[in-house]
């Protein structure tokens, strides 16, 4: 999200960040999980429009399908297992073939989200029943990973022809670098005309909503059942606990809002764009402290 507004808007990550809090935090709060899940249907039907549309036009850009499949014919782009490490690569885990290893070996059961995770368990224990659940998760992994996906595919194989290599140099530390990253956002202001171009930019602003609004209401429920209901009033009953809520929204919000302003006071003053970098071993050791001693708490009677 902050390289699409680097290459498109003239909008500070801060800003962004702390306005689409103040949005999701707004209709999270008013409307709940209902609400959440109505405006993900939308925000997830313009996205999907927006890559679609951005995929249209850079395959017109390049002349077709046929002109871009033959002008990437031969070359890696176009193979589904990629190439085996060369001589200038210094092991195999540096190379796309390592990088390949390790989706299909390890991240496929390693992953955080392998077993569903939190938010789609919050999203199938909402359904009416058991097969509606089994129907709506099997409807998601359809369009997460079939349908959401190959006009962005589409979209990286035109960017290849139409960009060269040369206009996507970062400088890092470490070295000069290809960001094929800013090529998405990119092609947007290249190719899209001025009233489609917003329409492309609103469709990244709502999958950011939408991933925001989720959060928030997740996080809400494990404040109102995990802490409140624990450690404040464990007798609380069913219309307090539904109040609860939107106070949890709100506190989760204004926690949002301080991790971006310390977020971006760490950078200032470490001198360093990333936050892990600054001193990473002691806040997760911090942050894991914190979390234990609230959960390892005894309950509140």
């Amino acid at each position: 999200m902050t390289k699409v507004l680097q290459e498109t808007t003239p909008f500070s990550r801060e800003l962004v960040i702390i306005g689409s809090v103040i949005l999701g935090t707004c209709y999270t709060s008013l409307a709940g999980l209902w609400g959440v899940v109505l405006t993900d249907a939308f925000q997830f039907v313009w996205a999907l429009a927006g890559a679609c549309l951005l995929a249209g036009w850079a395959v017109h850009a390049v002349g077709g399908m046929d002109q871009l499949l033959s002008r990437l014919e031969g070359t890696a782009a176009l193979s589904i297992i990629p190439p085996l490490p060369t001589a200038a690569q210094p092991s195999v885990l540096e190379s796309p073939f390592g990088w390949f290893l390790g989706l299909i070996l390890i991240q496929w059961w390693a992953w955080k989200n392998t077993d569903g995770g939190g938010v789609i368990v919050q999203r199938l224990v909402s359904c009416r029943d058991e097969r509606h659940a089994m129907l709506s998760v099997l409807w998601f992994t359809i369009a997460q990973y079939c349908l959401r996906m190959w006009p962005w595919i589409i979209t990286a194989l035109a960017s290849l022809v139409l960009i060269p290599d040369e206009l996507l140099h970062v400088t890092h530390p470490q070295g000069v670098f290809v960001d094929h990253e800013r090529a998405y956002p990119r092609l947007i202001t290249q190719l899209l005309p001025i009233g489609l171009k917003g329409v492309m930019v609103a469709s990244f602003f709502a999958a950011f909503l939408s991933t925001i609004s989720t959060h928030l209401n997740w996080g809400a429920s494990y404040v109102v059942n995990d802490c409140y209901k624990r450690f404040i009033n464990r007798r609380a009953s069913t219309s307090s606990r539904m109040g609860s809520p939107e106070e949890a929204a709100m506190e989760a919000h204004m926690k949002v809002r301080s991790f971006t302003w310390g977020l971006k006071a760490t950078s200032v003053s470490t001198g360093s764009s990333n936050w892990t970098n600054s001193a990473p071993s002691s806040r997760r050791a911090i942050s894991s402290s914190l979390v234990l001693v609230v959960m390892s708490a005894p309950p509140r009677v």
